[in-house]
């Protein structure tokens, strides 16, 4: 007698239940090491993309402090006349002063470490740093005595603000750029992970498939 046919039914369909259980097995562990890879990347890419987003929040935070500082020293200008004036705007110009320094020097902090260290965040701080001790000193010139004192101090640093206006706008598009690329290259990422999952459960399943046939085949004949 042939050893199929001394096997009983009973014990073919066990082996069908048992190579069927450990089919599912090989599947869940496939699933399981696909998903565990792409979770991987998918954090990865999450942190990178919260890096990216906090640095051009930063930089744009920056630019509207700057913006405003400027707006202050235009304040002190036209209304410096009155000595209270005079002395509020200035002490505005010089908070944001400080606030863009604060603000560049935590995106300074965001961005060491990641893809977009090599931006010249240090260089811009520098520039934007040495426009105050020139507001101030052309300050020393405003002569409230004068009919238009405000024009005699413009004249001192007329256009300066340019190049600093320039720079922070320059970064926060290159910045801007950048977030865009890793959003890209993010998105990529994902459909890889996800493309490379669902091909590995498909090979499982086939050759789980091929197996259970061949099983069959054997304890029915």
């Amino acid at each position: 007698m042939g050893i199929r046919s001394g096997i009983s039914v009973r014990v073919r369909l066990l082996g069908m239940a048992v190579l069927g259980m450990l089919g599912m097995f090989v599947i869940a562990g496939v699933a399981y090491g696909a998903f565990t890879s792409m979770k991987g990347h998918f954090d990865a890419t999450l942190e990178e993309n919260y890096q990216a987003r906090q640095a051009i929040d930063l930089a744009r935070r920056a630019q509207v402090d700057f913006k405003i500082q400027v707006q202050e020293w235009k304040n002190i200008l036209l209304r410096g006349k009155d000595p209270a004036q005079f002395d509020k705007y200035l002490k505005g110009f010089n908070e944001q002063e400080a606030a863009v320094q604060a603000t560049l020097a935590d995106l300074k902090r965001t961005l060491d470490g990641t893809e977009l260290a090599d931006l010249n965040v240090d260089g811009i701080a520098a520039t934007m740093a040495s426009l105050g001790p020139k507001y101030r000193e052309a300050l020393g010139q405003y002569d409230r005595t004068l009919e238009d004192p405000a024009a005699v101090v413009d004249r001192l640093v007329k256009g300066i603000d340019r190049a600093p206006s320039d720079a922070i706008d320059g970064l926060v598009e290159r910045i801007g750029q950048r977030v865009a690329e890793i959003d890209k290259r993010a998105a990529e990422r994902v459909d890889a992970s996800m493309a490379e999952a669902v091909q590995w459960a498909g090979v499982a399943l086939a050759v789980f498939a091929l197996i259970q046939l061949a099983f069959s085949l054997f304890i029915m004949r």
